[in-house]
């Protein structure tokens, strides 16, 4: 099959691009060229901005679907669904669960649940307080003027090789160190997917042009952060020694409950679809295993 890919260069592009070719599909790019532009040289590069796209040159060009992973307002969605419309069938999008509006105490979130509303729906600036009612209205973009087929992919938090935010790796690379460092809300739950996991439930989507919208979360089973960081340890270093004091603290809520439903997300529709799950020591062990290699520093 032949897939086009908007963004594809970096961490969940970047998997998803290697699934696809890997499985023996053809792939083309449509990216800035800023991020890795030396990736994947066999498929096709269009460099341009896709904010422009409509002013590119995509000839005849026709694929079987569209991914996109590089969506995050409603006007990039706009100019690529007007350029793309009619060149390919199915449209499939990676949007995420914070998507979701929470209230406390409620938990098994499925894909019917409510939605952030912004209160201004033509704000375009992205940060922590617009990201997911930015991601709803791309998605409506999406399913009322695209004219084919529509996949809504929303991932939980995303980790494992090629993971630039840290989010994660801040917590495995100390205990790699010998620093089991633990945040306020050690018991709150904790849902993370494997990159490479969620590159599986798009290939499944796209090979089968499965239309919907899907969680796609983890682990398998559910786990609190405190049985995440034990797992860490006994994985990565059996000797890690409890580090107490006052660090930077991702993924912390810090004892806030009313937030914990988003880490408590139904994936029945994913499993259905074909999302499976690595165990999540394989993805701790290969995720420091990148960072080591690329001798970053930790963001936080």
């Amino acid at each position: 099959m032949d897939f086009l890919v908007l963004g594809g260069t970096q961490f969940v592009g970047r998997t998803i691009v290697k699934t696809l070719l890997s499985n023996g599909h053809r792939v083309t790019l449509l990216h800035r060229g800023n991020t890795n532009p030396e990736l994947f040289p066999e498929c096709e590069h269009l460099l341009t901005d896709r904010l422009e796209i409509e002013q590119f040159d995509l000839g005849e060009r026709r694929w079987d679907a569209i991914v996109d992973v590089s969506g995050y307002i409603p006007r990039a969605m706009t100019t690529a669904i007007n350029a793309l419309k009619g060149r390919a069938e199915q449209y499939l999008f990676i949007s995420t669960i914070s998507v979701y509006d929470v209230q406390a105490g409620e938990r098994d979130i499925r894909e019917d649940h409510r939605v952030l509303e912004l209160a201004d729906p033509t704000v375009e600036k992205v940060d922590g307080e617009t990201y997911g009612g930015l991601k709803v209205l791309c998605e409506r973009t999406l399913e009322s003027d695209w004219s084919g087929t529509v996949t809504i992919v929303r991932p939980g938090l995303i980790v494992g090789p090629f993971d630039h935010t840290d989010r994660l790796t801040y917590w495995l690379e100390h205990i790699r160190r010998g620093q089991r460092r633990e945040p306020v809300g050690i018991d709150q739950p904790l849902q993370v997917i494997d990159a490479r996991d969620l590159a599986g439930l798009v290939l499944n989507l796209l090979q089968s042009q499965t239309p919907g919208t899907f969680n796609a979360v983890g682990p398998a089973t559910p786990m609190s952060f405190r049985q995440v960081l034990d797992l860490a340890v006994q994985t990565l270093n059996p000797a890690a020694a409890l580090t107490p004091g006052d660090y930077a603290k991702p993924l912390d809520m810090e004892g806030d409950t009313e937030r914990e439903g988003i880490m408590v997300v139904n994936w029945e529709a994913a499993k259905a679809a074909g999302l499976r799950h690595r165990p999540l020591a394989e993805t701790m062990r290969d995720a420091v295993a990148w960072f080591q290699e690329q001798g970053r520093d930790l963001k936080f």
